[in-house]
């Protein structure tokens, strides 16, 4: 598997999802929405791309018959992440990796939507009325 800073961009077909990468796709795609949002997600992988997907929404999901065949043709995969069966020996070794990779900057993290914290109401019904993409962060 190729580092952080040798993967390239590729270019991705038009779609509003497209908007979240300024139209180049994703290596790898963190899924939890499921439904229509967890099948747009399928739209920003390129090929030899990965989907990750974690949640308890997708357990009760299925693959059609043209996700397999883009999976095949396209040469992707998928894989499950669960955060409760890692061992605690595991995390702790990759936090730190991860907080270094954020910060120099080779990790761009995704936030649609901040909120101050006095206004937490109004972010939790961004979400409940799905008007966010990616995460929503609420600033202290």
């Amino acid at each position: 598997m190729p580092t952080l800073p040798s993967i390239t961009a590729r270019k991705v077909g038009s779609s509003r999802w497209a908007n979240a990468t300024d139209g180049v796709g994703a290596d790898v795609v963190l899924e939890a929405a499921a439904g229509d949002v967890g099948e747009a997600s399928f739209q920003l992988v390129v090929p030899f791309g990965r989907v990750v997907l974690f949640g308890a929404r997708n357990i009760h999901e299925g693959f059609a018959p043209e996700r397999i065949q883009q999976l095949i043709y396209k040469n992707q995969s998928v894989t499950g992440f669960n955060l409760p069966s890692m061992h605690p020996e595991q995390l702790a070794e990759c936090v730190p990796k991860l907080l270094d990779l954020i910060t120099q900057r080779q990790l761009k993290l995704f936030a649609s939507h901040t909120f101050p914290l006095d206004q937490v109401r109004a972010a939790f019904e961004a979400l409940a009325s799905r008007q966010t993409t990616g995460k929503v962060v609420l600033i202290p």
